[in-house]
């Protein structure tokens, strides 16, 4: 019964270690993703301009609320 239980426990140590080494947004880590360099700006929800769709939509990895606000650059 103790080594079962000892290999749950570690299971479970296993298990949290795995889902934390996946997060994209731990720290200051920025999730990767693979967008073009088209210039075509979007503002956020969160008021900052991204250069594109894609780059937001790769951030709403980290920020699921994150939404578009407008079209162009922030505060113009």
């Amino acid at each position: 019964m103790k080594s079962f239980t000892a290999l749950i426990v570690i299971a479970a140590i296993l298990a949290v270690h795995v889902v934390t080494a996946q997060n994209p947004c731990s720290g200051n880590k920025q999730p990767t993703c693979f967008c073009t360099y088209d210039y075509k700006p979007v503002c956020g929800s969160n008021g900052k301009t991204y250069s594109n769709l894609c780059g937001l939509n790769c951030q709403k990895k980290c920020d699921k609320d994150l939404k578009v606000a407008s079209e162009g650059i922030c505060g113009s």
